[in-house]
């Protein structure tokens, strides 16, 4: 099986811009026309409104308004959100905004959705933010309306959290009969989902685990009476290097870079800092095990790259965390490691 890889692209959530935003799009729109050129499948960004973890005056550029971008900039490649917050906009509202990014993309849009984790970034916002349990129900009304939008001349729905009257949404989406829908997450109600609406599956954690939680897809499918024909997509940041000295000064520079930010925020971001670094590193880890991230030599990477490929995975979207310090290892991941 050829494996492909999709690139998640810099948009200033984890203090990987320029500040002035100019040279900051600018960026931007150089690394979308080098995955397009490098052979990339696909483009992704991140649907965040605020840095992580420490809420600095970061750029940090919206995502939708730079899928729309990069539809006329781009000839082939496919593009996405991974995974676009199911309730920063009403249903109607995103529906209406991806069928027109479709539209423009001539048929590109991979149309990705989750339930949103971070709260902090709700309360800047003002925006309510429900418990887990709840934020599954309201995504899966959501994604009844959405898909109902895209095939339906006019939408009547009624639910416990969205009530729509008459929803007329047109253009419709260039693909037909709608964009293939990815969902993100591997809880039990989200898999749930998946199975009910999914083309795509996205995972992040333990490659080794991936194995049960598309098990759990395959019997909610069964249940529902549906072919399981899902595909497996995998995020996971790669910092590679040709040797182990290399790999850990990429390493020291991001830290570093994380540290930094607390040092210059300290009022805000000593307990969040202590957090993300108890949380997420403690969960994923910079270890050189094949059940985490790739990290590690180009020899290892790969290996592990082996690892993910056995396990059926259709897709890999790959975060480079130094692109913008380095620019240059995209070229540097393809010819050593990627085959694309």
């Amino acid at each position: 099986m050829f494996l492909k890889y999709g690139l998640v692209l810099p948009q200033g959530m984890l203090y990987d811009l320029p500040r002035n935003p100019v040279e900051a799009y600018d960026f931007i729109i150089n690394m979308v026309m080098k995955a397009e050129e490098l052979g990339f499948n696909s483009i992704w960004f991140f649907d965040h409104l605020q840095p992580y973890p420490i809420i600095t005056r970061d750029n940090v550029f919206e995502s939708l308004m730079l899928l729309s971008s990069i539809a006329v900039l781009t000839k082939r490649i496919k593009i996405g959100l991974l995974v676009a917050c199911s309730l920063f906009r009403y249903p109607t509202l995103l529906a209406k905004m991806s069928s027109i990014i479709d539209y423009i993309s001539n048929g590109r849009l991979i149309f990705g959705v989750g339930v949103c984790w971070y709260e902090r970034e709700f309360r800047r916002f003002g925006i309510n933010f429900p418990k887990y349990a709840e934020r599954v129900k309201m995504l899966e009304e959501a994604l009844e309306i959405t898909i109902k939008s895209w095939i339906q001349d006019e939408v009547y729905f009624r639910g416990k959290y969205f009530n729509i009257e008459g929803f007329i949404n047109f253009p419709k989406p260039k693909q037909k009969p709608y964009p293939p829908i990815l969902i993100g997450g591997s809880s039990k109600g989200l898999l749930k989902i998946v199975a009910k609406y999914g083309d795509l599956w996205n995972y992040v954690g333990p490659i080794n685990k991936l194995d049960e939680r598309y098990k759990q897809i395959k019997a909610y499918c069964n249940k529902l009476g549906r072919p399981c024909n899902i595909k497996k997509t995998y995020y996971t940041w790669i910092i590679s290097g040709p040797s182990r000295f290399v790999v850990s000064r990429r390493i020291g520079k991001f830290l570093f870079k994380i540290l930094s930010k607390a040092i210059s925020y300290p009022t805000s971001s000593i307990g969040v800092l202590g957090d993300f670094i108890r949380k997420t590193w403690r969960r994923v880890g910079f270890s050189l095990s094949p059940e985490t991230l790739l990290v590690g030599t180009y020899k290892e990477v790969r290996k592990k790259m082996e690892i993910i490929k056995s396990k059926g995975v259709h897709e890999v979207m790959l975060h480079i965390p130094l692109l913008y310090e380095e620019p240059n290892v995209l070229e540097e991941y393809v010819e050593k490691i990627l085959v694309i």
